[in-house]
């Protein structure tokens, strides 16, 4: 539960141009959401979704649209109840090839 919390605090208080990045045995890894991937998985659209777990349409746009997104804890708790998930699942960290370019 720690973890998840140090996770979404890293995310919201990231420069808004820039990824939030975390290091990882010595490489770079960027914090990703999820939310469209499991959405689509589940039968949701952005209309549904935003229905279902009652967090504004234009929020979930932008989620879809940059899954880099500054989001609240608050907003990621409606969504991954709303999605069946828990809010851990809603975050992917890949790693940051395209540091310097």
């Amino acid at each position: 539960m720690i973890d998840i919390l140090m996770i979404s605090l890293h995310v919201q208080y990231r420069q808004p141009a820039e990824p939030a990045t975390i290091a990882q045995k010595g490489r770079d890894t960027v914090i990703r959401l999820r939310v469209k991937e499991l959405a689509e998985a589940r039968g949701f659209n952005q209309s549904s979704l935003s229905r279902a777990s009652d967090v504004s349409f234009l929020t979930i746009k932008r989620i879809f649209r940059d899954p880099h997104k500054d989001v609240a804890m608050s907003t990621l708790e409606k969504l991954a109840r709303a999605l069946g998930v828990h809010v851990a699942d809603l975050f992917e960290e890949i790693p940051d090839d395209d540091k310097g370019t």
